[in-house]
């Protein structure tokens, strides 16, 4: 990360989070994304903002906490800045895997679990089919938000 970032309070009901984003959205390179064999194409850094749709995802665990969380094994899918997954951690899920298809999201995500003292693994990946992060286990229970951006991502996701 070229970007040292910026530190995000963010208000939950469970207590404040600080997230560690960049500290431009606006400035983020955007992501080469392999949609073919040998092809490539640049996707915009969706993953640099924190969306309101993460936001709620967010609050929603964190209201039911511990009750719903503790113990369980947690993926969240197309992560960004992992807000839902820290959380999750934070209440006590294990292990809680973050995953975005962005090379770069998830050291954002790392960074900010550290920080924060939580376990948070990551990985780069698609939930295409493409990789193998996401196959090979069972979740209790997997998290998305807004990720679907058209009938390929909604085909994609039933997939998995």
């Amino acid at each position: 990360m070229s970007d040292p970032g910026v530190h995000e309070r963010v208000g939950l009901p469970g207590g404040p989070l600080d997230l560690l984003r960049p500290a431009d959205p606006e400035a983020v390179a955007f992501d080469p994304v392999a949609v073919g064999e040998g092809v490539e194409e640049l996707h915009p850094p969706h993953w640099a903002r924190l969306w309101p749709s993460g936001r709620a995802l967010a609050t929603a665990l964190d209201d039911a906490g511990p009750d719903l969380l503790a113990g369980r094994s947690v993926l969240e899918l197309g992560c960004g800045l992992g807000l839902p997954s820290l959380v999750a951690a934070r209440a006590g899920a294990h292990p809680v895997l973050a995953t975005d298809r962005s090379p770069v999201a998830p050291g954002w995500v790392a960074a900010t679990a550290r920080r924060a003292g939580l376990r948070v693994a990551t990985a780069v990946a698609a939930f295409d089919g493409t990789g193998d992060a996401l196959t090979g286990r069972g979740w209790d229970l997997v998290l998305a938000a807004d990720v679907l951006y058209g009938a390929a991502a909604a085909d994609a996701l039933t997939a998995l």
